[in-house]
C-alpha cells in the first residue's frame, strides 16, 4: 500500500461504518437472538452504549499520537522489540479474523446464491479482491466504499419494504429473564463491532485529514452502523419472530 495516503474525513466515517456492520448484518441477529430470544435488540442497544466508550478511548489515543499508526504507536510505548512484536501479534489477530469473514462470506454465497459452486473458489475470489484492494492504496479503497455506500443505503432502504408484516407481540415479553441472558451476546457483538475497531487504528489518525472532525466522525461511523444492525435485528424478530430468527443465519435474507 503506498506511503503517506490520506483520506477524507468522510471516507473514514464510510469506513467505520461498514467496519462497525460487516458481517454481523449477516449472522448476528440469529447468534443473539439465539442468547437473548425476543430481547435481542436490547443486545443492539448495550453494544452500541459500550462501543462509543470503547471509540472514546481510541479517539484519546488518537489526541496523544496525532502522526501515528498503531504499529508507530506501539514502538513508542513499548519500545522498538517489544512494539515489534506486540503489532506481529496484532497482525496475527487481523489474519484470523480476515479467515473467519472468507469462511462467513464463502458460506454466505454458497447457501444463498452460488450453490452449485465449491466454496474453496468463494474463497480463494474473496482472498483475490482483499488482495487487490490493498495493493490500489487506502485513497481508491475509500473511493470504492463511497460508491459501494449508495448501493448499500439502497438495498437497506429495500428491506424496509417489510415492515407492514411486523408484528409487536413477537417483542414480548421485554426482559423476561431479567438482563442476565443479555451479557454475554453483548460481549459478543462488542468484540465484533466495536473492539476489532483497533485495527482502523492503522489509519486513523495518521492518513485522515482534519483530526478533529475526523474524531466526530468515529462516533458517527459507530453509532450508524449499530442502527442499521438495531433494525435488522429488530425487523427480523418483528416480521419472523425471536425462535425463527435464532434457528437460520442470514436471515437479512429472507
Amino acid at each position: 500500500m503506498p506511503e503517506n495516503e490520506k483520506i477524507s474525513v468522510r471516507q473514514f466515517r464510510v469506513l467505520v461504518t461498514f467496519f462497525t456492520i460487516g458481517t454481523s448484518i449477516l449472522v448476528f441477529p440469529s447468534v443473539i437472538a439465539n442468547y437473548a430470544k425476543q430481547d435481542a435488540w436490547l443486545v443492539v442497544i448495550l453494544s452500541i452504549v459500550i462501543g462509543l466508550a470503547i471509540i472514546w478511548m481510541f479517539n484519546k489515543i488518537a489526541e496523544l499520537f496525532p502522526h501515528m499508526n498503531i504499529a508507530q504507536i506501539n514502538e513508542k510505548l513499548f519500545g522498538k522489540w517489544l512494539g515489534k512484536i506486540v503489532s506481529l501479534i496484532m497482525v496475527w489477530i487481523a489474519f484470523i479474523a480476515s479467515a473467519e469473514l472468507l469462511y462467513y462470506s464463502g458460506t454466505f454465497f454458497r447457501v444463498n446464491l452460488l450453490p452449485e459452486t465449491p466454496i474453496e473458489v468463494l474463497h480463494i475470489m474473496t482472498a483475490i479482491l482483499l488482495v487487490m484492494a490493498v495493493r490500489i492504496g487506502l485513497e481508491t479503497f475509500s473511493r470504492a466504499a463511497e460508491i459501494f455506500w449508495v448501493i448499500f443505503i439502497f438495498l437497506f432502504f429495500v428491506l424496509l419494504f417489510v415492515i407492514p408484516e411486523s408484528k409487536f407481540q413477537n417483542l414480548q415479553p421485554v426482559l423476561e429473564n431479567g438482563l442476565k441472558p443479555l451479557l454475554f451476546p453483548t460481549l459478543i457483538l462488542v468484540s465484533v463491532s466495536s473492539l476489532n475497531a483497533v485495527f482502523l487504528l492503522m489509519i486513523f489518525p495518521a492518513s485522515v485529514n482534519k483530526l478533529q472532525e475526523a474524531q466526530r466522525s468515529f462516533y458517527i461511523g459507530q453509532i450508524i452502523g449499530g442502527i442499521i444492525i438495531f433494525i435488522i435485528t429488530i425487523l427480523a424478530i418483528l416480521v419472523i419472530g425471536a425462535e425463527a430468527t435464532a434457528k437460520i443465519p442470514y436471515r437479512v435474507m429472507y
